[in-house]
This record gives C-alpha cells, sequence and structure tokens, in this order.
C-alpha cells in the first residue's frame, strides 16, 4: 500500500457515537450507501492488511461475508499505538461508519472520531462467529494470556501487550486471586506506556493484594509494586496529593526502595509548586532546550478562578490583591506540538467547519490533543468546557466502551479559539526573540486549560511569558482582588482597524478594551492624518537605522522629530490622557537611541520618559525632581518599554541623579522579568543596546 501526502480534508462535522455496541444494530460491508453516516449501526470488520500510517491510518478490512473495503481511520497521528493500531488480523467494530468517495474516486470507510473504532478480541463473544477462533487445550487460562501479554510488552508492543492482559482478566476465574493480580500490575505499566493514566492508575489500585500478613515479604513487594505504579499515573494526571499517598504506601511497603525515594522528593517539590507558586525560574530556564521542552512542574492557580464575564463569556477573575510584576498563574499545558517534534511541519489540514487551514503544528495540537483525552475523561471534561463557537453537538463527553468519545471536530471547533503560540525553547531565547518579530510568529503552539479562560485586552493588567510548556502569567499593574484578568491575546497595531481586523480574522471578535474604545472617538480624518504620518516615519526610519555614521544619523534627527510633532498633534490630549498612544513609539525609541549615541543625555532622559507616557507608563517627579511615582493603569508592556527604561537609567547615571537611576534600574529589570518570566538575557539584551547606540559603560 502507497504512503499518501499528508494533507487531508476535514468534511461537515458529525458528532461521535456515545452508545455502546450492546445498542447498535449490525450491518454488512455491502449495505454501506456512499455519503451516508449509518446512525444506529455498526458493522464488525477484519483488517486484511497491516496498516500504513500517514495523514490516516490505512488499511483493507473484510467482513464476516467476505466482502471487503477500505477503511481510513483519520487523527490517530499522535496515539502512542497508531503505529500497530490496524495490524492484520485485528478484529473491529465500526460503530455508525460513514462511506465515502476520496478526491481521486476511492471508495473507503472513514473514522474521524477514534472512539469509534473499537477493538475485540478473537475470543470476545461480541465479534462474528467467522473471526472468533477457539484457542487450543492450555492456551487460553489466564495464565497463558499474561504470559503472552509479557512477551509483547517485551518487546515494546505495548497495545497488543495491553489486549493480552485484557483478555487474561476476563479469563480470570478468581476475581481477587494472585494471577489477577499480577495481570492488573502488568496492563498498568503497559497503560503508563501507552499514557492510558486513568486506566493505569485504576488497574494499579486493584493490583494491591488485600492481605493481613504484613511479614510476608513476596507481598509486601508485588503490593509496593502495585503502589509505585499507581503512583506513576496519578503524578502523569497531575493529582500529585494521590501520587503522595501511593508513594508513601510504598515506601513503607520498602522502605529503602532509591526509586520511591526519589519519586517522593520529586512529588513533595510538585506540592510545594502547587501551594506556594514558589518556583526556580532560572533553573527552570537552563532546563529547557528544543529536545526537553515538555517540563517536570506543578500548576498554580490559587490566585486565580474561573466565572461569568459578561458579554465576554467566562472569564478569570484574581481572589486576592495582586501587584504589577507578581506572578499570577504558573500552568503547564495540556498539550503542545513543538516545531522539533516529529511531524511538526508535515500536514495541512483544509477545514471546512470553520473556513481555515490548519499547518504545521496547528494540525499536530489537535492529533495530539485528541490521543491525550482519549484516555483522560478529566481533562477531557474541562478541554470541552472551553468556549466552542457555538458548535451544534456539544455533549458532554462520556466514556463508551473504554474509551472517551472525543468528537474530533468539537476539539477543532475548541482549539481554534483557545491556542496559544509558543517559542521552541523560551520567551527570553535570542531565536523566540527573531521568532516573535517574524510574520509567521513561534512556531510551537499549545492550549493551557486554565489560561484560555483569560481574556483580551490591548493593553490588560497581565502579560504571558513562556518556557517550555510551561506559560508563565504575571502582573503588569496592580490587580484588585474580583478583578478580571486580561491579557493581549496579540499586541494592538498603531493602526486600530489593522488591530480589529487581526482580532476578528483570528479568534473571531471585536476588541472593546479601553485602547480600543479610545482610538474609536478619534475622527476618521485624524485617523487617516496619522496613517499617513507613520507611513512617512516608517520610510525614514527604515533608511536611516542607528547603525549607520552618526553623521547620517544626526541629518535624519530633525526630520524623525518634525514627525514626532506631527504624530502628537493627531493624538487629543483630553482623548488619550493616560492611555498608550502607539503611533508615537517606534520613531520615539529612534530618537532616544539616537540621542544617546550622539551622548545628548537631557534629550536622552526626556525622550525616555517621553516614549514610556507614550506606552502607558506615566512618571511623575517629585517637588524637588529628585524621586519619581510610576501610574502604569493603562501600560502596554512591550519589549520597547524595556529600552525605553534602559536608555533612561543610562541618562541618569551620565546626569548623576541616583534617584531616578536606582529607580530606573528596578523598573528595567521588573519589566524585564515580567516579559520573559526570567532574568536570563537581561545583561546581553543590555549589551546589545549599548552597540546599537555605541554608548560606553
Amino acid at each position: 500500500m502507497g504512503q499518501e501526502a499528508r494533507q487531508y480534508f476535514v468534511g461537515d462535522a458529525y458528532p461521535p457515537c456515545t452508545k455502546p455496541l450492546s445498542e447498535i444494530e449490525p450491518m454488512s460491508l455491502k449495505d454501506l450507501q456512499l455519503d451516508t453516516h449509518h446512525r444506529g449501526k455498526v458493522v464488525f470488520v477484519r483488517t486484511a492488511d497491516d496498516g500504513v500510517k500517514a495523514a490516516a491510518v490505512r488499511t483493507i478490512v473484510e467482513d464476516e461475508s467476505g466482502d471487503v473495503e477500505r477503511l481510513a481511520v483519520y487523527n490517530v497521528y499522535s496515539s502512542p499505538e497508531a503505529a500497530d493500531l490496524l495490524s492484520d488480523g485485528c478484529i473491529f467494530a465500526i460503530k455508525e461508519p460513514f462511506f465515502e468517495a476520496s478526491v481521486n474516486g476511492d471508495l473507503s470507510i472513514r473514522v474521524d472520531h477514534p472512539s469509534d473504532l473499537v477493538y475485540l478480541s478473537s475470543s470476545d463473544s461480541r465479534a462474528p462467529k467467522k473471526f472468533q477462533s477457539t484457542p487450543k487445550e492450555g492456551e487460553d487460562s489466564a495464565l497463558d494470556w499474561k504470559t503472552r501479554g509479557n512477551q509483547f510488552y517485551k518487546t515494546d508492543k505495548f497495545t497488543d501487550a495491553v489486549r493480552a492482559f485484557s483478555v487474561g482478566l476476563d479469563r480470570c476465574k478468581d476475581q481477587n486471586g494472585s494471577i489477577r493480580c499480577d495481570i492488573l500490575r502488568n496492563r498498568a505499566i503497559t497503560n503508563i506506556y501507552l499514557k492510558r493514566f486513568e486506566t493505569a492508575l485504576s488497574d494499579a489500585k486493584a493490583a494491591v493484594i488485600a492481605t493481613s500478613d504484613s511479614q510476608n515479604a513476596a507481598t509486601s513487594a508485588l503490593n509496593a509494586k502495585s503502589e509505585f505504579r499507581a503512583g506513576r499515573a496519578a503524578y502523569e494526571l497531575g493529582d500529585f496529593k494521590e501520587a503522595s499517598r501511593r508513594f508513601t504506601e510504598a515506601s513503607k511497603l520498602q522502605p529503602d526502595d532509591q526509586d520511591t525515594i526519589r519519586q517522593l522528593q520529586r512529588v513533595g517539590e510538585r506540592l510545594d509548586e502547587q501551594r506556594t507558586g514558589n518556583y526556580d525560574f532560572t533553573q527552570m530556564g537552563k532546563s529547557v532546550s528544543k529536545k526537553r521542552n515538555r517540563l517536570d512542574h506543578a500548576d498554580y492557580l490559587a490566585k486565580t478562578t474561573k466565572k461569568a464575564a459578561g458579554s465576554h463569556g467566562n472569564g478569570l477573575f484574581a481572589t486576592q490583591d495582586i501587584s504589577a510584576g507578581d506572578l499570577i498563574l504558573c500552568e503547564k499545558a495540556c498539550a503542545t506540538a513543538c516545531d522539533a517534534d516529529p511531524g511538526g511541519h508535515d500536514f495541512t489540514l483544509l477545514d471546512s467547519n470553520s473556513q481555515r487551514q490548519l499547518s504545521g503544528t496547528q494540525g499536530l495540537l489537535l492529533f495530539n490533543i485528541i490521543a491525550k483525552l482519549g484516555h483522560n475523561s478529566i481533562a477531557a471534561t474541562r478541554f470541552f468546557e472551553l468556549f466552542d463557537d457555538d458548535y451544534p453537538y456539544s455533549t458532554p463527553p462520556a466514556v463508551v466502551d473504554g474509551v472517551v468519545a472525543v468528537d474530533t471536530f468539537r476539539a477543532q471547533a475548541v482549539l481554534a479559539h483557545n491556542t496559544f503560540g509558543c517559542p521552541s525553547t523560551k520567551t527570553s531565547s535570542k531565536a523566540a526573540q527573531r521568532q516573535v518579530q517574524s510574520p509567521s510568529g513561534y512556531p510551537s503552539t499549545g492550549l493551557w486549560l486554565t489560561t484560555s479562560y483569560v481574556n483580551h485586552a490591548c493593553n490588560g493588567n497581565a502579560m504571558r511569558s513562556f518556557m517550555g510548556d510551561v506559560m508563565i502569567l504575571r502582573a503588569t499593574r496592580d490587580i484588585n482582588k474580583g478583578e478580571e484578568i486580561l491579557m493581549p491575546y496579540r499586541l494592538p497595531n498603531a493602526d486600530n482597524a489593522v488591530t480589529q481586523s487581526e482580532l476578528e480574522k483570528i479568534w473571531g471578535f471585536k476588541c472593546d478594551c479601553q485602547l480600543c474604545q479610545t482610538e474609536a472617538k478619534a475622527p476618521p480624518s485624524q485617523r487617516r492624518q496619522r496613517s499617513q504620518t507613520v507611513k512617512e516615519a516608517e520610510e525614514v526610519l527604515s533608511s536611516s537605522p542607528i547603525s549607520a555614521s552618526k553623521q547620517a544619523v544626526k541629518k535624519s534627527m530633525a526630520r524623525v522629530e518634525r514627525l514626532m510633532e506631527k504624530l502628537e498633534k493627531s493624538y487629543d490630549a483630553d482623548t488619550y490622557e493616560k492611555q498608550p498612544r502607539l503611533a508615537l513609539v517606534p520613531p520615539g525609541l529612534w530618537l532616544c537611541k539616537a540621542y544617546a549615541c550622539h551622548g545628548d543625555w537631557e534629550k536622552v532622559k526626556q525622550s525616555s520618559f517621553s516614549l514610556l507616557r507614550n506606552l502607558g507608563y506615566v512618571t511623575t517627579a517629585s517637588g524637588d525632581g529628585k524621586k519619581l511615582s510610576l501610574d502604569r493603569a493603562h501600560c502596554l508592556l512591550v519589549d520597547d518599554a524595556i529600552s525605553a527604561t534602559i536608555l533612561g537609567l543610562w541618562a541618569a547615571e551620565h546626569l548623576q541623579n541616583a534617584a531616578h537611576k536606582d529607580f530606573l534600574d528596578g523598573l528595567a529589570r521588573g519589566l524585564y522579568d515580567t516579559l520573559n518570566g526570567e532574568m536570563s538575557g537581561f545583561e546581553d539584551k543590555c549589551e546589545a543596546l549599548r552597540e546599537a547606540c555605541a554608548v560606553r559603560k
């Protein structure tokens, strides 16, 4: 069978089957009708070839009558068992099959929801009699199936191992016998490798042998193993309290086991993070790399709660006062797709429901989330509580025939409105600085279940940063208890029409934050004049880089100053008051650097404070001019604010204003930490700015 191109068309949405096999009626392949979802029906088939994995896993299947058809199972690319999902000779029930013709005319059964495909063993009474097999005498006991499962496990055939262990459990006559506990214990570790952590936890807990003989060393060793595996599964589910309980029980049974001691220490660290929000962000930043971008940390969410946010649906609100620069939350992603992942650039999904094209990591994230939710009912419930743009088949996810019935179309609707781009490693990395400035933005993408409730505001009160798959949210200004937490999904453009267009195109809404309301008050003629002046300024700045000769820079300074005056007049002082004036930022930063380049520190001081004001940071000097106070109620935290503060700091040093120097040094470091999540790279930024402006230390 040939390898298909990894591009496919996502057809019209339809829900997964939520009925168990016992409640739907069998049908044969010959009765399939083209372009039809056969509701309330099920077809039993056996694979006639090994599946080929591409955008879908494809194979040939036959039914009990010997009729054959093609089968294509989509949205399983990221599943750990995808490679051997449709191995030759496997028996499946395809619930409510959809029969379609592909673009090249080939007919096939298309499965979009992996939960609609149910594996059956050859000894399952639900399978057609022709497909059932009677094992030879002495080959069908629980012990026989346990042995088969162990053999599959040793050769990393985890899907086959789970299937064998499951048959073995069906053969167990003694529900509390040692063989049953052995099989449950072995299936638990196999499910851990398959990332089926809920099932693994259930199996491991059930594998604990009930005994009154605490002195039995063999039983204690087996129970310690069961408790340890239960702890591992609970840890992966993020249930650190349960993990701690299980590892503690394992430690009681085998106090000297070093693996258990290490796990207890690790889970203790997670519980501390979860309770206090104390993270070593410096060490976290050092640990992340392109190959290690899924980190081992707990969520800290104690300062936030979800509730209704009026016309904006649900939102996230502060449960206590939070000071500017303080941590609001720290959350590990439910799922990410990274540019370095296998398949990260291999897919293009053409979605007819949203009229969008998903490519690269956006498509891979859909596969990753479906693989996770199919065996994690708790995460599935939380995921499908997120905004789905009024998807028409919104029903709570339920476990049916052993798996969560995940609606892949609804999953895509949720992802379309709740994901965030993220860097390959961390926000403060040099690569991330280049990525965020590129037209395509960050190369990786992910979904964070709690942070997804944070609504947008162009100059909100919070800013996100990333370290691997961990999102860090800090306050950009003081937040009062009960106040809604807001952050910019993307930074606003100086032209508000562009901002609104981009937000509507990507997320389907127009912004009504204070800044956008202020922008809307400006007369159209004034906005047109401003846009024209911005274009003139862009042309001047692009032709006059700070890296040019001092003479060339000086020649452009007067022209940029005139453009700044012209732009100033396009902002009504009363209307904008303390709101950001974004069109003034690029030429303002250029002038600030130019003055520094020429050593005019008084002008650097003035222009740096002006630049900060144009980003919503309003500074006020005391009567004697020595002390500064800061009003950041309307601030917009961007990298230019840090540059402006550093330039102002250098001006204070040259003008020997110690009070201003201390104030600006603290502000620069605080802004950098809030924007990047850590201080790594701050000195490099200062040095790069010095080189750009030819400023000596």
